[in-house]
């Protein structure tokens, strides 16, 4: 829903820069709204991430641990358990996460490694998840939000 105002946004713009098409124009014009509208699904999201950012998601020994530390950080930004999508981004190799889209959240392979080496503590990895899971909580997310890349 926060993304409503940067689609409205973009279709005012379309509108304008395809006034040369003439009749052409309201046809390009819905098929671009069919294509926001599908990027902006969380199936279409779920398979954007895998193929545009080779997200994979989590296996069963990171679920067991991060899901504590997950689960924790969603009750700090008030987000319900299944508000958000969690993968790992396996060339990622610092300590670090990313959000994109609207509901997906990716960890590095480094921050699992450092997780499970004992290098990270607890406390950081949640205040790490804690800060990305800030761009989904509907108080953070501007206007001009729609999809994100990572960062």
């Amino acid at each position: 829903m926060c993304a409503v105002p940067t689609l409205l946004g973009s279709v005012l713009v379309l509108v304008t820069a395809l006034g040369w098409l003439g009749a052409w124009s309201g046809l390009v014009l819905l098929c671009w709204l069919l294509v926001a509208a599908a990027l902006l699904s969380r199936p279409i999201e779920r398979i954007g991430v895998r193929l545009a950012y080779s997200y994979r998601p989590l296996t069963s020994r990171e679920v067991a641990q991060l899901d504590p530390l997950r689960r924790h950080a969603l009750e700090r930004c008030g987000l319900p358990v299944h508000a958000v999508d969690w993968y790992v981004r396996p060339s990622m190799t610092g300590v670090n996460a990313c959000v994109t889209g609207g509901r997906s959240v990716a960890v590095s392979a480094g921050l699992v490694d450092a997780l499970a080496r004992g290098w990270l503590s607890q406390h950081q990895a949640v205040a790490i998840l804690t800060h990305e899971l800030a761009h989904h909580h509907p108080a953070t997310v501007g206007p001009a939000t729609g999809w994100r890349s990572p960062g």
